[in-house]
C-alpha cells in the first residue's frame, strides 16, 4: 500500500474520545476532590501546557476543552450495577478510580476483578494510602494486565488530570485497534500498513503512540495465529481473477504445494473437472463459488479429498478478495458412506435388529423388526410399540442382570406382534455405553425361531412318547392290579352284606378308580407336553412327582429312593421339559438294572466356582441346584461315556432305543443354561448330574394342596341339562344329581342338546356338557347356545383335559364360554360344587 492509501487509511474516524469516568470510594469528600481536579474550570495554563506537550495537541481554551464527565458510587456493588447498566445503554466508561478499602463491602481488587468480569476494556486506578497488596498479591488476585495502574494516597492534581487524559485516550486507542482487529478485512490493512507505512508516518510520532503500535502488533500476532498458524488450510484468493493472494502453512502442507506455486495458481487448480482452457466466467459458474458447503479438491500428487468450506468477502490489497477455511472431511464422508451402506445391510438382514434405551425407548428399528413384529420404524420410534412388547415371558430381571454385569445376554423369549400373534426369537443383548462408560443403550438382535421351535416340540413329543412307550409294561401291570380289585368288588356287591361290609367295598372301589385315574392323567400330561412357557418351579415337587410316576411303572425289583432338603432353590424353566430330562435319565437307569437294583433321585443347593466352570465348559459360576440321578446297574464302559450325550449313540440292541434319550437331555438342559455330566464305572453304576441356574429368595408356582372334606352341597330344585354321548355317565350324573335335589333333563349329543334347550330355555339354569361326542360335540353346542343365551352358566368337561389333546389350551373354552371345566374321572363332590359355584356365585369367596 501506498504512503498515501496508508493517510486515507489513518484518516478514517476512529471512536470518539470516551470522557466518562467513574470514581469508586466509600469517602464522599474524594468524589468531590475529583470533581474539582477533573471537571473545574480552573486549571492553571501550566497544566494545559502539559497536558498539549504530552499528547501533541493545541493546549486548549475554555472555548474548545472536553471536560470529563464523572459518575460516582461509594460501594462496589454500587459500582458494578453503573457498570452494567452502562454497557446496556452502548455507553461505557473508559476509566475508574477505585479506592484500596471500601469497608464493609468488596474491596479495590475484588471490586476490579468484578467490574472487569462485565466490561474487560475499562482502565482501572487503584487509588491507596496503604501497602494492602504488594503488587505480586494484586497480579495474583487479577492476573497480569496493563489495564491498571496504581495512584498513592494524597495524590497531586495533575498527576489525577495526566491519568485522565492518558488512559482515556489509551481506552479509544485501544478500542480502535480492536474495532480494526474484529474486521477481518482492516486487520489484513493494518498489518500492509504497519509493514510498509507505519514507520514513514508515524516516525515523529512513535513515543506518543507507543500504545497503537503495542496494539498493532498485538494485532499481528492474533492475525499470525488466526491465519499463518491455523490448524486448518486457508487462503484469500481475488473474486475477479480467481487468483490466490495469500495461503498459510497448513495449506501448503495439507494440499503438497509450495507457497510460491500456490501463489501462481487459481483456485480452479485445485478442481477436478475443469478445464484449465475455459474462461475464468464460465469456471466460477462451473465452482459454483459459494458461501459454504462441500467441494472436492484436488491435491498435487493427483488425489482428491472432500473438502467442507467457509467463505467470507473481504478487501485486501484494495480488491475484492474472499478468505477460505477448508476442512478435510474426506474420512468424515468415508464414515458417513460405510454407515449408510452398513444401514442398507442392516436392513436386508433377515434378523430384527434394533436399539433401545434403559427407559424401553427405540432410537433404531431395521426392516427386519418391522416384517418381523409389523410396526414400521416410524411407530417404533415414535412410542407407538405394545407395552406387551417388552414383558417378556423369560427372566427379564435375571438378564438384565446379567447385561449389565457381562455387558451381553442371550436367550430365548416370547414377544408378541403388531397383530397380537406370539413370536418366539433366540435374543441377543449388548449394552452400549456413553463416553463416560455409563450404561446408554442396548442393541438387541432377534431371530424368529418359532417353525424351529415347532419342530423341537414335535421332536420332544415323539421323544416323549418313546419314554411312555418304555413305560407301558409297567402301566399295564399297575392298572390290571388296580381293576383287580374292582372287578371283584363288584361281584361281592351283588351279595346280601351288612352295611359296614358294603361300604368299605364301595371304598376299595373309589380308591382303585382314583388312582387308576392318576396314572392316567399323570401319563396324558406328559405326553401331551406344554407350551415351553419358562415359570419359577420347585425342583423338589417335579422330584416327587417323578418318583410317584416310575414307582408305579418301573419293576418291583428297583428300589426307588429321593431326597431333598425342604429349603431347594428355585429353577426357572418348563415343568414338562425338566420332567422329560429326569424320566430320560430314569428309563436309562432302568434298563440297566436288567435284574434290579437301585435307583436314586438326590437334589441339592450348591454354588459353583470359577474352577468347577474352567472344568466345564458348559457350566456358568454361581446358585445352581444339582439332581442327581445315579443307579446300580451295569454302568458305561470307559471308551465310550464320552459319546453318550451323542444324538443316535445307543448301545441297546436294535428296536430298543433310538440313542436320543441323553441327547434330548443335554439339549433341554443347556437350553435351560445348565450343564450335565456323567461318571461311570463298569458294573457299580452310573451318576448324572444335571446343573439347572437357581434363583434363591424368589416364589416359585406351588403345587394346589389338599382341603379337608366337606359335606356335599345340595341344590334347590334347579333344573340342569346334562348332555354327554356315554349312557352310563349320563344315568349316573343324573342319579347323583337327584338325589341331592336338582331336575334333571338329559340329552346324548350336542343336537339332542341344543334342541332340548330351546325347548326348555326359561327353567333351565344351567347345562353340563360333555365336549368330545359323535355328530355334533361340545364345542358347537356352547358355540350355539351362547348365541341364544350370553348368561346360563355351562359346565364342560372331557377326558383328555382343557387342551383336548393339543399342546396348548383350546380357546374356545375360555372363561367367556364356558363357566367350569372338569377334567374325567370327577367325582360327584366336584360336579356338586361346580353347579354351586356357578348357579350361587355371589356365595362364593372374593
Amino acid at each position: 500500500m501506498s504512503a498515501e492509501g496508508g493517510k486515507e487509511f489513518m484518516n478514517v474516524p476512529g471512536p470518539k474520545k470516551n470522557s466518562r469516568i467513574l470514581v469508586i470510594d466509600d469517602n464522599q469528600a474524594i468524589h468531590a476532590d475529583f470533581r474539582k481536579i477533573l471537571c473545574g474550570s480552573n486549571r492553571d495554563t501550566q497544566l494545559e501546557a502539559a497536558e498539549a506537550a504530552l499528547f501533541g495537541e493545541p493546549a486548549t481554551t475554555p472555548e474548545n476543552r472536553n471536560d470529563f464527565k464523572i459518575d460516582s458510587a461509594q460501594q462496589g456493588d454500587e459500582a458494578l450495577a453503573l457498570v452494567e447498566q452502562a454497557m446496556k445503554d452502548n455507553n461505557p466508561y473508559a476509566m475508574a478510580f477505585v479506592d484500596i478499602r471500601m469497608p464493609p463491602g468488596w474491596d479495590g481488587i475484588e471490586t476490579t476483578a468484578r467490574l472487569w468480569q462485565v466490561d474487560p476494556d475499562l482502565q482501572i486506578v487503584i487509588c491507596t494510602a496503604y501497602s494492602d497488596y504488594s503488587w505480586d498479591d494484586m497480579i495474583a488476585r487479577i492476573g497480569n494486565t496493563d489495564r491498571m495502574v496504581i495512584l498513592k494516597k494524597p495524590f497531586d492534581a495533575v498527576e489525577v488530570l495526566q491519568l485522565a487524559h492518558t488512559l482515556t485516550e489509551k481506552w479509544r486507542l485501544f478500542q480502535e485497534s480492536k474495532r480494526k482487529f474484529e474486521d477481518l478485512e482492516k486487520l489484513v490493512a493494518e498489518r500492509t500498513w504497519a509493514v510498509q507505512g507505519t514507520n514513514v508516518l508515524l516516525e515523529n510520532e512513535i513515543k506518543e503512540h507507543k500504545r497503537a503500535a503495542e496494539a498493532l502488533q498485538e494485532s499481528e500476532n492474533r492475525y499470525a495465529l488466526l491465519f499463518r498458524s491455523n490448524p486448518l488450510p486457508m487462503w484469500a484468493y481475488d473474486a475477479e481473477t480467481l487468483r490466490f493472494l495469500a495461503v498459510n502453512e497448513t495449506a501448503i502442507r495439507h494440499y503438497g504445494y509450495s507457497q510460491e506455486e500456490f501463489l501462481s495458481m487459481t483456485i480452479r487448480d485445485l478442481h477436478p473437472g475443469v478445464e484449465a482452457s475455459v474462461s475464468d466466467a464460465m469456471a466460477k459458474s462451473q465452482l459454483q463459488l459459494m458461501e459454504y458447503g462441500v467441494l472436492k479438491h484436488r491435491k498435487k500428487d493427483g488425489s482428491t479429498i472432500d473438502v467442507e468450506i467457509i467463505t467470507r468477502q473481504l478487501q485486501l490489497f484494495g480488491r475484492n478478495a474472499k478468505l477460505v477455511l477448508a476442512m478435510d472431511v474426506t474420512q468424515r464422508k468415508l464414515a458417513e458412506d460405510r454407515v449408510r451402506e452398513q444401514a442398507v445391510l442392516l436392513n436386508l438382514a433377515s434378523d430384527a435388529i434394533f436399539v433401545r434405551d434403559l427407559e424401553d425407548r427405540i432410537h433404531f428399528w431395521n426392516q427386519g423388526a418391522e416384517r418381523l413384529y409389523g410396526w414400521t420404524a416410524e411407530e417404533a420410534m415414535n412410542g407407538g410399540l405394545a407395552q406387551s412388547f417388552f414383558k417378556d415371558f423369560f427372566q427379564l430381571t435375571a438378564a438384565q442382570e446379567a447385561l449389565l454385569g457381562k455387558g451381553e445376554w442371550s436367550g430365548e423369549m416370547q414377544r408378541s406382534t403388531k397383530s397380537g400373534e406370539k413370536v418366539v426369537v433366540n435374543s441377543r443383548w449388548t449394552l452400549l455405553r456413553d463416553a463416560q462408560g455409563k450404561p446408554r443403550s442396548i442393541l438387541t438382535i432377534d431371530s424368529d425361531i418359532s417353525e424351529k421351535k415347532k419342530l423341537e416340540t414335535q421332536f420332544l413329543r415323539t421323544q416323549r412318547m418313546e419314554a411312555i412307550g418304555t413305560l407301558a409294561t409297567g402301566m399295564a401291570h399297575d392298572l390290571n392290579n388296580i381293576l383287580a380289585p374292582v372287578m371283584m368288588a363288584t361281584e361281592i356287591l351283588r351279595w346280601p352284606l351288612p352295611a359296614k361290609e358294603f361300604e368299605e367295598t364301595l371304598s376299595r372301589i373309589e380308591i382303585s378308580a382314583k388312582r387308576g385315574a392318576e396314572i392316567i392323567k399323570q401319563v396324558l400330561t406328559f405326553g401331551r407336553g406344554a407350551n415351553g412357557e419358562r415359570v419359577l418351579l420347585q425342583p423338589r415337587q417335579i422330584l416327587e412327582e417323578m418318583v410317584t410316576m416310575i414307582r408305579q411303572t418301573f419293576p418291583k425289583t428297583i428300589e426307588i429312593t429321593s431326597k431333598s432338603p425342604p429349603d431347594l432353590w428355585n429353577i426357572q424353566g418348563d415343568r414338562t421339559q425338566i420332567q422329560q430330562v429326569l424320566l430320560n435319565l430314569c428309563v436309562n437307569a432302568r434298563d440297566a438294572m436288567v435284574q434290579g437294583g437301585s435307583l436314586s433321585l438326590r437334589a441339592e443347593n450348591i454354588i459353583l466356582d470359577e474352577h468347577h466352570a474352567r472344568n466345564n465348559p458348559d457350566a456358568k459360576p454361581g446358585s445352581h441346584v444339582l439332581i442327581q440321578v445315579s443307579d446300580s446297574g451295569a454302568g458305561i464302559p470307559a471308551e465310550i461315556i464320552d459319546r453318550v450325550f451323542d444324538p443316535f449313540f445307543t448301545t441297546k440292541s436294535q428296536g430298543k432305543g433310538t440313542g436320543l434319550g441323553l441327547s434330548t437331555v443335554m439339549g433341554i438342559v443347556k437350553g435351560h443354561g445348565g450343564s450335565v455330566t456323567v461318571c461311570s464305572e463298569p458294573n457299580k453304576g452310573t451318576v448324572f448330574n444335571v446343573f439347572l441356574p437357581a434363583f434363591p429368595d424368589t416364589k416359585a408356582i406351588s403345587a394346589p394342596t389338599e382341603t379337608l372334606a366337606s359335606p356335599l352341597p345340595h341344590g334347590t330344585g334347579d333344573t340342569i341339562l346334562l348332555v354327554d354321548d356315554e349312557i352310563a355317565i349320563l344315568k349316573a350324573n343324573q342319579k347323583i344329581l337327584e338325589k341331592y335335589h336338582y331336575q334333571v333333563l338329559t340329552a346324548q349329543d350336542g343336537a339332542e342338546g341344543l334342541a332340548v334347550f330351546a325347548h326348555h330355555r326359561k327353567v333351565i339354569k344351567a347345562i353340563v356338557t360333555d365336549i368330545m361326542m359323535p355328530h355334533v360335540d361340545g364345542l358347537a353346542l356352547v358355540r350355539a347356545v351362547r348365541k341364544l343365551d350370553k348368561r346360563v352358566p355351562i359346565i364342560a368337561s372331557s377326558g383328555l383335559g382343557k387342551s383336548l389333546g393339543r399342546n396348548e389350551a383350546c380357546a374356545e373354552l375360555d372363561p367367556a364360554n364356558v363357566n367350569k371345566f372338569l377334567t374325567k374321572p370327577y367325582t360327584a363332590e366336584a360336579l356338586l360344587v361346580a353347579l354351586k359355584e356357578v348357579l350361587q356365585p355371589e356365595l362364593q369367596p372374593a
